[in-house]
């Protein structure tokens, strides 16, 4: 929600064309990834952006370049960000996932707890993280991270899966299958299905 609270005062302060490119930038209307980029391009080559504003920029090209699978770019740009703001959690959020994407799950762990410090009371860098450490094979640390998601964010249906799963990893079914319950009724991924893949 930060986020774009603050790039909506960005679109308002900026003139037409460059408010314009703010809402392409973060991929708001943007026909494509390569869209979105672009507008990014234009608004960190235009040189009204400084600090934080420009921080976010970074961020939101990093998203597109992710959802490119051009990872290494990715992560320049969240470099970028976190050397233009320092305390800005979604880059450290963004560049974690980036990390994960390319199979660094101890860097995305760092990151991602980097988040939680600057910014703890965000469910989603505790589910990151603990699918990180799941990613690890400490599933142990995955449930205690992403039952602290569950305690800011109880309806989460997706946090409950990824418990689930991690449960089910230690063949724990008991307490695997309380969690799935929703999942399956939300219209997920059928929880039956996914706890096989685990018993097999």
């Amino acid at each position: 929600m930060r986020r774009y609270l603050f790039a909506a005062g960005l679109i308002a302060l900026a003139s037409p064309a460059i408010a314009n490119d703010e809402l392409l930038c973060a991929n708001r209307g943007a026909p494509t990834p390569d869209d979105a980029i672009a507008a990014c391009a234009r608004i960190i080559a235009s040189g009204t952006q400084k600090g934080t504003a420009l921080a976010q920029v970074h961020a939101f090209r990093a998203a597109s370049h992710r959802r490119k699978k051009d990872t290494g770019r990715a992560i320049a740009d969240l470099d970028a960000a976190i050397r233009l703001d320092p305390e800005y959690a979604f880059a450290y959020g963004g560049r974690g996932f980036a990390y994960i994407d390319t199979g660094e799950y101890r860097r995305a762990i760092a990151d991602f707890t980097e988040a939680i410090r600057l910014n703890p009371n965000y469910a989603q860098f505790y589910h990151s993280r603990g699918l990180a450490w799941s990613f690890t094979g400490d599933h142990d640390r995955a449930i205690v991270d992403i039952s602290e998601a569950l305690r800011i964010d109880p309806s989460n249906a997706l946090y409950l899966r990824s418990r689930a799963l991690s449960h089910a990893a230690k063949s724990d079914f008991d307490r695997a299958t309380p969690d799935l319950q929703p999942t399956i009724s939300r219209g997920l991924k059928d929880g039956n299905e996914l706890l096989r893949q685990y018993e097999q």
